[in-house]
């Protein structure tokens, strides 16, 4: 058990109380202490309130939800906000939304949905974390920090294409090199020139069905990616430490997801988190058998 936690055991989960009417938190938040729920993780989803224009910030709400939390004794997992964007953000650098499969343009909605090579989301993220951790590092009541959310999916944009340039360039070394991993002479895909080298999407090399001409490829694509989001990852969780040495920092993994290689995720991290999400489809089929 972490030092900071003693021999407590945390019961709780995401709390999003920003999402409804703040006569209501208070209320609430006595019906999570009588069942018997000791922690939060708050401010998973809050960029577009923490950040309403580029470069100002309020931080007004959260401060009320951590001083709620705090009287009533709540261990607090505290995000980063940075996985979900905000709308003017998405209008002032519109390149930042992901590029889909099919090469089309993502603009401002759901989640997940930033692509991890751009530098003005990689600029914008960082300083929303920083003015985070110099903020709230030294609560009396913070358990852990929360980096971004259930990281993965994949962008297809310019700048992960030439990123992905880049990164087969230092795994390969050489053209010929990659060729001969890839298996390219199949199909006439027999590289020359690294800038030939594009993201296995429907507009190049996945079939309708998704499926790759090269498996090489679309699998180093995905390795690639993987990457990437890590990258993200480290960027924030260092920003952090430079505020607050000690608290353990994590980000929420989701069991086999074939977006990320776990295993290189892991040693990065200061606690291993999962979400379960039981399947509630499964049926038991029970058929009898032979008898002779």
């Amino acid at each position: 058990m972490d030092k900071t936690l003693g021999q407590q055991m945390l019961f709780g989960g995401d709390y999003n109380p920003e999402q409804w009417p703040e006569n209501s938190w208070e209320s609430d938040i006595q019906l999570l202490q009588q069942a018997h729920i000791n922690s939060a993780t708050i401010n998973v989803f809050s960029w577009a309130l923490l950040e309403p224009a580029e470069g100002q910030f309020d931080f007004t709400k959260l401060k009320k939800i951590i001083k709620l939390l705090t009287k009533y004794n709540f261990k607090i997992v505290l995000a980063t906000a940075t996985a979900a964007l905000p709308a003017w953000l998405v209008r002032q650098y519109p390149a930042v939304g992901r590029v889909n499969p099919n090469g089309i343009q993502q603009q401002h909605g759901k989640r997940h949905n930033a692509c991890p090579n751009n530098p003005d989301f990689q600029r914008l993220a960082s300083q929303l974390v920083t003015q985070l951790a110099e903020r709230f590092a030294n609560l009396p009541n913070l358990a852990y920090w929360h980096i971004s959310n259930e990281y993965g999916g994949l962008c297809y944009c310019d700048n992960c294409a030439q990123a992905f340039r880049d990164w087969l360039q230092v795994r390969y070394g050489d053209i010929d090199t990659l060729n001969s991993a890839w298996n390219s002479h199949f199909w006439s895909h027999t590289y020359t020139d690294w800038i030939d080298i594009l993201p296995p999407m429907r507009t190049t090399d996945l079939f309708s069905n998704g499926k790759p001409v090269l498996g090489g490829a679309a699998l180093d694509y995905q390795r690639f990616q993987s990457d990437s989001l890590l990258a993200n990852y480290t960027m924030e969780r260092d920003i952090i430490r430079q505020f607050d040495a000690t608290t353990p920092m994590t980000t929420n993994l989701m069991g086999s997801q074939k977006d990320l290689d776990y295993f290189k995720w892991a040693p990065e991290m200061d606690i291993i988190s999962w979400d379960n999400y039981p399947a509630t489809t499964l049926r038991l089929v029970i058929r009898p058998c032979n008898t002779i």
